[in-house]
């Protein structure tokens, strides 16, 4: 029997090489362990809650204080890394990153290689705090190719806490 392949979600002409890309990355079977997103006590809708509303409290868990850690880590001015904006949500994180450069190396694309070491890095520090797989197969990334393009996606990670009731990565408990 033919194994199937895996469609690549990369854009097949891309080097992924200098630019910036929005990438979101989400936690193995997108459990919630990288943060808490409650709506404060006496908030109206407890079944979607804090929807649009600036009425809620965020907490990052051991894990996303972890994972926060290893973002700021990642980022290397002089190797060609910038983390510009990022937020940790429950079950996943979005992180815009700039690549300069002359970033990567091996034979995978400066972006793919900057992902597998980041990912590699958190699991090995999630193994120590008890946590056998961490992230999700893959990745998603877009590249980004203006400045307003740039502009609507970091007001969505800015105001994504305040809307995680909306998230498509949102369910209820």
């Amino acid at each position: 029997m033919e194994q199937m392949r895996r469609r690549s979600p990369r854009l097949p002409a891309f080097t992924y090489g200098a630019g910036w890309y929005f990438v979101t990355i989400c936690t193995e079977n997108r459990e919630k362990c990288l943060a808490m997103i409650a709506p404060f006590v006496g908030a109206d809708d407890s079944v979607r809650p804090c929807a649009t509303s600036e009425m809620f409290e965020y907490k990052l868990m051991p894990l996303g204080e972890m994972v926060k850690e290893c973002l700021e880590r990642l980022e290397d001015r002089d190797g060609g890394v910038m983390v510009d904006e990022y937020v940790i949500m429950p079950n996943h994180i979005h992180v815009v990153i700039r690549l300069n450069e002359g970033t990567g190396g091996q034979s995978r694309p400066p972006l793919q290689r900057l992902i597998q070491r980041f990912k590699s890095i958190t699991t090995r520090r999630g193994w120590e705090m008890g946590r056998r797989k961490l992230w999700q197969r893959s990745y998603y990334d877009h590249v980004i190719r203006c400045q307003e393009d740039y502009i609507r996606i970091c007001e969505y990670i800015n105001n994504n806490p305040a809307k995680w009731a909306e998230d498509e990565y949102y369910y209820a408990e």
